[in-house]
């Protein structure tokens, strides 16, 4: 009975530092993990290591040439579509009681990226319905994305077709557009050296 006991004692044992280190991984855990999901063609630019939330849930960043990786307990969260984070200032962690902040300052301009990770009041990540939010400074808008060049609202810089006016970007189809507005402009500017014309007459 006692060797069964102990025998018990070691596999629930182990069952436990199996849970403590998928729940609270080491940093180089945390480091091989974001090495993993990241693509070999970019490299890590910026990382911080076993930072923890107000809810002691480690969170590590990592920042490359193309993305932002977030990675709190073995759930990879991308975020496409920014330049890169490797100017980061520093990492603040605020908490309400359903969810906690990690706020990122960028050192360059020093505006501010709220990235809000939804948990419960014991902080448990909820990781089939977690939502991922984020605001971002208005005068940082112009850098992430592009205006459309129809109805002049902002869209992300990867977008094909806008989705206010439907207007297609494309690099052949921009430029067509450019050269078919120019003629209606000299157009519209005709009347003027016609006036000029008529001056010219008067002293003749």
């Amino acid at each position: 009975m006692l060797k069964y006991l102990k025998k018990a004692g070691r596999g629930s044992g182990h069952f436990f530092a199996k849970l403590w280190h998928w729940f609270f991984p080491s940093a180089d855990e945390i480091r091989w993990a974001l090495e993993q999901s990241i693509p070999p063609d970019e490299q890590i630019e910026w990382f911080v290591r076993e930072a923890k939330t107000p809810t002691h849930f480690r969170v590590a960043i990592a920042a490359t040439n193309r993305h932002l990786v977030i990675l709190s307990h073995f759930l990879i969260w991308r975020y496409y579509d920014f330049h890169p984070w490797n100017k980061l200032k520093d990492v603040r962690f605020t908490e309400s009681p359903y969810h906690s902040k990690i706020v990122l300052t960028r050192t360059d301009t020093q505006k501010r990226v709220i990235i809000k990770h939804i948990e419960t009041e014991r902080g448990r990540l909820l990781a089939g319905h977690a939502r991922k939010m984020i605001a971002i400074h208005e005068a940082d808008k112009i850098a992430l994305g592009k205006q459309c060049p129809h109805c002049k609202e902002l869209v992300k810089y990867n977008a094909s077709v806008c989705p206010n006016c439907r207007y297609e970007f494309s690099p052949q189809s921009a430029p067509a557009d450019l050269s078919q507005k120019q003629p209606s402009n000299q157009q519209n500017i005709s009347p003027h050296p016609s006036s000029s014309q008529k001056s010219d007459p008067g002293p003749k």
